[in-house]
């Protein structure tokens, strides 16, 4: 019931958790499935422009930085969607990072009302 797509990856890519949200913007804008168990980064063997855009934060987070971007994501659709990313690190009892976490949410619309805005 999150208003966010959320994914957990563990320290090699593998997905330890995404919700249904994240998994439907994979399918829609990337015709992939991805599940828990799945390697975010075989997932897209097949294109490394993406590959390599997602390894990129993920390789932050996954390096113990807390961060926030945003991204045009799905360049291959007709009229792309922005997402407000909010990636952090996951953290063992001890304070090890062991994997990393992201919360995204889709900020098209905003971004298109500041665009009207500056316009008028």
């Amino acid at each position: 019931g999150a208003d966010a797509a959320v994914q957990v990856l563990d320290a090699d890519f593998n997905v330890l958790a995404i919700n249904r949200m994240a998994q439907r913007e994979y399918e829609r804008l990337w015709n992939r499935t991805l599940n828990p168990g799945d390697n975010l980064l075989r997932l897209f063997e097949d294109r490394p422009d993406i590959r390599d855009a997602m390894r990129r934060p993920w390789s932050r987070a996954l390096s113990g930085e807390a961060f926030v971007e945003v991204q045009i994501v799905g360049r291959d659709t007709d009229d792309p969607p922005a997402f407000e990313f909010r990636f952090s690190p996951l953290r063992s009892s001890d304070g090890a990072v062991i994997g990393a976490y992201v919360l995204a949410y889709d900020v098209t619309e905003r971004l298109r009302d500041q665009a009207r805005l500056l316009q008028a």
